[in-house]
């Protein structure tokens, strides 16, 4: 085969858009990314009358999760998330509400979500490459110990919208990413990365 042949046959694999994932019902996302953690410290003011945040501390913590969708109809899809971070626990003295220092918890992040295709409204044939907006509707419960043993909980209402865009290796197997605005634990920006399955 000359070069021309050559060039020619790897022009027709990159075009090829007919054997792709858009046929797949179901969609499996194994995800990581970072989310944000906080601590406010608080103490009883001068006149021991109210508590106040005297110190509030962010950082990253990785965040492992997976999601699950189905098309529900063309180009929307439906489904579930969940996922696995170990954030701060506030050490509180529950008798005065005093925060004064922290240990680990456990946190675990659920909820709704949410797919729609937009490459298909202006490309109809099926594409490698895949555009779409997301939208998650959740929470976290979190849980720790705290002074005397005392198991302590929190949760967190987390909303948000964004685009996402995946590139499909074949029909089964792609990579993905995605960037959502909204309100989010101590943060108003998550993203993730990882790994796509379709079947």
């Amino acid at each position: 085969m000359n070069l021309k042949n050559k060039i020619i046959v790897l022009i027709l694999i990159a075009l090829n858009v007919n054997i792709y994932s858009q046929n797949e019902k179901w969609n499996i996302k194994l995800s990581g990314g970072p989310v944000t953690d906080g601590r406010e410290l608080l103490q009883m003011n001068t006149d021991h009358t109210a508590l106040e945040p005297v110190f509030i501390f962010k950082e990253s913590v990785p965040n492992l999760g997976f999601a699950a969708s189905y098309k529900i109809f063309e180009n929307f899809q439906g489904g579930i998330y969940g996922s696995y971070s170990t954030l701060s626990g506030a050490k509180e003295i529950v008798e005065t509400g005093v925060i004064n220092s922290w240990t680990e918890a456990d946190a675990v992040y659920y909820g709704l979500q949410a797919n729609y295709q937009i490459l298909p409204l202006i490309i109809k044939k099926p594409l490698r490459f895949d555009l779409y907006a997301t939208g998650r509707f959740g929470g976290i419960h979190k849980w720790w110990d705290g002074y005397n043993n005392i198991q302590l909980t929190e949760n967190f209402l987390e909303v948000g919208i964004g685009l996402g865009a995946a590139i499909n290796f074949s029909r089964k197997f792609g990579i993905f990413g995605e960037a959502l605005g909204g309100r989010f634990y101590y943060s108003k920006f998550n993203w993730r990365t990882g790994l796509s399955f379709n079947f």
